[in-house]
């Protein structure tokens, strides 16, 4: 089965599925001197822009500035009355380059080793067993480690401009 592949052109397609087409991400590549020559084919690139598309999507859409331009959209981008943090307004006929560069830093992350969708999993803690006569009882302690997603510096450092990140022990510093 083929790869369905639609890059956001800026209009609010309901069929795009990702921010960046192959080009422009073996360009960002090229610029920052990242290697790509083990995606092979154009469809494994496709399908790695689609899966980190959908990552930033989940990680950050929620935060994304102003609001969706259709309800039918596919993607968080375009956006209507959004804003860069300095006040400048971002068109709403274009996906910023900081999410195009936050998806290739995504990708770039996940193909060097980076697991950006952990699986849910369990740490036990601690096991207790009481046995009285000839029953024993064992009670397992144990704590959800979630699913948090690691944090890739240089998706943040590509969206800094876009999304205002808790800093300095989760107080936003604001100059005045």
């Amino acid at each position: 089965m083929a790869v369905i592949f639609q890059v956001e052109d800026g209009t609010g397609l309901t069929d795009s599925n990702s921010y960046v087409s192959i080009a422009d991400m073996k360009q960002y590549w090229d610029n920052m001197g990242y290697d790509y020559s083990a995606l092979t084919t154009d469809e494994m690139v496709q399908v790695l822009l689609i899966k980190h598309t959908r990552i930033i999507e989940g990680t950050y859409g929620a935060k994304y500035p102003g609001s969706r331009n259709s309800s039918e959209q596919a993607l968080g981008w375009p956006r209507t009355g959004a804003k860069y943090l300095d006040g400048y307004t971002i068109e709403s006929s274009v996906v910023p380059l900081e999410v195009v560069a936050a998806v290739c830093e995504s990708a770039y992350a996940g193909t060097s080793g980076t697991e950006l969708q952990p699986v849910d999993s369990q740490e036990n803690i601690e096991s207790y067993s009481v046995t009285v006569d000839i029953i024993t009882e064992t009670t397992k302690y144990s704590t959800p480690t979630g699913s948090k997603r690691p944090e890739v510096t240089a998706v943040k450092d590509a969206l800094v401009r876009l999304i205002r990140f808790a800093k300095y022990g989760g107080t936003g510093i604001m100059r005045i």
